[in-house]
């Protein structure tokens, strides 16, 4: 067993460069290298996501039905419902981003 509890799949193989055995084992460890990355970047963006809808949307709503005075009320419907829109765009953007991102994923 290879360093670490049980994940000698990610440590270098142990045969020489010319077989094809140790190619496809470099093979398949460069590709869950490049999967977990890929999820990684999909998940961030993914979290991304969550966060504009919280940041841009959850909270100056709440802020203008609960009526806490940290929205003004000087924003007409008009302005409330463009940045919302800008902010859903932004989400839904992210949230593309990440599933088109885990089309890249290998094997």
């Amino acid at each position: 067993m290879g360093i670490g509890c049980g994940f000698s799949f990610l440590w270098p193989v142990k045969y020489s460069a010319s077989t094809s055995k140790a190619k496809a084992e470099r093979k398949a460890v460069s590709d869950i290298v490049w999967n977990e990355r890929v999820k990684l970047l999909a998940a961030a963006l993914d979290r991304m996501s969550t966060a504009c809808m919280s940041v841009g949307i959850a909270t100056p709503a709440a802020s203008y039905v609960f009526n806490d005075g940290t929205v003004p009320y000087r924003l007409s419907a008009g302005i409330m419902a463009l940045t919302f829109a800008g902010w859903s765009i932004v989400a839904v953007g992210c949230h593309l981003a990440a599933r088109k991102a885990l089309g890249g994923l290998r094997g």
